[in-house]
């Protein structure tokens, strides 16, 4: 999921919570919050609706992305439940079309310098050790101080267990329990006289107390009279001289009533000010001290540096693209009719906007990723696909789902070292997610699910956030990867240890907002939310029948048997190209609270017929 909205709003047709005081509460604070700190850039007049500039590099992949984008929905036009399978031809012809449109001139003429200004990422990587620092501080002195109280209230059981333990070994002597019979009956005796004469005292204390306080109101307000009266030798706008006094030191009388008065109006003071403590006001008395540090910490300012970069404007990009596209997409579809994966892979897929104001998912399917990314490999053929779930924004899922692959792939270790090669590429995605979100002055972030698929005998599968999938194999399912939840003890540990904190609302947030504890982009909480991936590598069996990868959409209302068992039964009831919109349509009946981005991939009717194939 990922989102900083709350999942657990009720539907209409539910009864509103009871403990409307505290919701409300929760709520007002949580507005104050976004409203002082504004975490996604939602009300600021400079957030970025859109991607507006890229590099020159970035933009090649942005085009390349757009314009296969374009020709699968120019393809499932006519039927939108198609597997959209884009042929080895049909890929190369676009790849040569797009960077022939984008290039060195092109790009210049859809270029401009623009200036950036922005806190220093050094001070502020340097801010954010040290708050991380006095985090860790404090909280292994809360932990001593926890430990510290437990050793105590050991102690104190073993003492009261002892006090117990004698207590019996003197009863056991019938001389000593008569004794202690004899000291309880006086004890009891004294206590029930105490008792009743308690009865009476505390009338009698409140009467003596009030006549004290009004004796010295009384005094107190002839002074005041007689200090104010016109016999008195000073005026009321003069200020009243200090005390004389004789040689001796003594005060004179005149300045003992001085004293006297005083002491009388600071005792006044004083009742007040605990009768008004015991109102629930504090009208007299200083104000409570404020907080040095949070002060120091939120006026702290950091020097801004000035980055001066040239980019490609992305609007007119589109309007390139889209005129050159507008006479290419018919021939090129026309190379895709009638074409089979050579290796049999057949891949669906379908994405729609849940309950959500704008559907934020966002999918990759290359069929042939060696043409598309251009890489010249010797025998290995690759299959991508990529699941992205974005969350206050669909801007980092956009950028994602067009860069992430392209910076695995001409990775240096690529194919060779593909644990490296996807922990490098999601690395890589983020910082420059984060670049952008940083010059543009917003804040998003992606989850994002990508596997590999080399000659149909191995899966690279590299994940960061929510995002899921399974492997059908015999039936059963095989889960994929890991998601990335602060529900998690280890993660938990993660975030607190880096400064951060886990917070429970509806679900276990960071810092209460993020529902994910990994992420590309996030670019305000990037020192909690990391985008450090958990890969993993699967051998192909001949039993394995299909691979199913979605957004949390799905899995919020399925599990994984479910979703295997009404892939399987639809496939053979109504045929594969139904699957992907019958499970979204039975996430939707079942009131799932975000978009569902669907993508099913078959390989099990070749299986048997494939000479190279490893088992498990």
């Amino acid at each position: 999921m990922g989102e900083n909205e709350d999942t657990s709003v009720p539907s209409k047709k539910q009864p509103p919570k009871t403990f409307s005081k505290a919701t409300n509460l929760r709520a007002a604070a949580l507005q104050a919050f976004t409203k002082a700190q504004d975490p996604w850039g939602s009300k600021n007049a400079k957030a970025s609706k859109s991607i507006r500039v890229l590099s020159a590099n970035e933009s090649r992949w942005y085009a390349l992305d757009f314009a296969m984008r374009k020709l699968m929905e120019y393809i499932q036009e006519s039927d939108p439940t198609s597997s959209a399978y884009i042929s080895q031809p049909a890929t190369i012809q676009l790849r040569k079309l797009v960077l022939d449109v984008l290039s060195e001139s092109a790009l210049e003429g859809m270029s401009a310098e623009y200036t950036y200004e922005f806190p220093d990422p050094e001070i502020v990587a340097q801010n954010e050790a040290r708050k991380r620092q006095e985090s860790q501080v404090s909280s292994e002195d809360r932990k001593a101080r926890q430990k510290l109280m437990a050793e105590q209230k050991a102690a104190r059981q073993l003492r009261m267990q002892q006090k117990l333990k004698e207590a019996g070994n003197e009863n056991e002597n019938p001389a000593t329990e008569t004794k202690d019979s004899d000291e309880k009956s006086d004890e009891k005796q004294l206590k029930e006289k105490s008792k009743r004469s308690s009865k009476k005292s505390p009338r009698t204390k409140r009467s003596k107390s009030r006549d004290k306080r009004e004796k010295i109101r009384k005094s107190s307000t002839e002074e005041i009279i007689q200090e104010k009266s016109p016999s008195s030798e000073t005026s009321p706008c003069e200020t009243p001289s200090e005390p004389e006094e004789h040689e001796d030191g003594t005060a004179s009388p005149k300045s003992k009533d001085k004293k006297k008065s005083d002491s009388a109006g600071s005792k006044i003071l004083q009742l007040r000010g605990s009768r008004d403590i015991v109102n629930g006001t504090r009208s007299l008395g200083r104000p409570p001290a404020a907080r040095p540090s949070l002060l120091a910490a939120a006026e702290e300012t950091v020097p801004k540096i000035t980055l001066k970069r040239t980019l490609v404007n992305i609007d007119q990009l589109h309007q390139l693209l889209e005129s050159r596209l507008l006479f290419a997409l018919p021939e090129l579809a026309s190379l895709c009719k009638n074409q089979a994966h050579p290796l049999g892979l057949e891949i669906y897929h379908l994405s729609i906007k849940g309950p959500r104001p704008a559907n934020e998912d966002e999918y990759t399917i290359l069929h042939h990723a060696n043409d598309y990314c251009g890489l010249d490999l010797q025998g290995d053929q690759f299959t991508f696909i990529g699941v992205y779930d974005g969350h206050s924004g669909g801007q980092a899922s956009l950028y994602t789902r067009s860069q992430l692959h392209m910076n695995m792939a001409h990775c240096e270790a690529f194919p060779h070292d593909m644990n490296r090669v996807i922990r490098e590429g999601f690395l890589q995605t983020d910082a420059l997610v984060n670049e952008i979100q940083q010059r543009e002055q917003f804040a998003c972030g992606s989850t994002a699910l990508s596997v590999w698929i080399r000659d149909h005998r191995e899966l690279f599968v590299g994940n960061v956030g929510d995002c899921r999938g399974y492997l059908s194999r015999a039936g059963k399912p095989v889960e994929l990867a890991l998601a990335h939840s602060p529900a998690l003890e280890e993660e938990k540990d993660r975030i607190k240890a880096a400064g951060g904190s886990v917070v429970w609302f509806g679900a276990w947030r960071v810092n209460g907002i993020l529902a994910v504890s990994r992420s590309i982009g996030d670019h305000n909480l990037k020192s909690v939310v990391i985008a450090d991936p958990d890969f993993r590598t699967f051998e192909l069996d001949p039993a394995d029948e299909f691979l199913v990868l979605a957004s949390d959409g799905l899995w919020d209302v399925f599990s994984a048997e479910e979703c295997l068992e009404a892939i399987s039964r639809v496939s053979a009831e109504q045929g594969r190209k139904v699957v992907c919109k019958t499970l979204c349509d039975m996430a939707l009946e079942r009131n799932t609270k975000d978009n569902v981005t669907v993508v099913v991939l078959f390989f099990s009717q070749l299986a048997s017929n494939q000479p190279d194939v490893k088992p498990g």
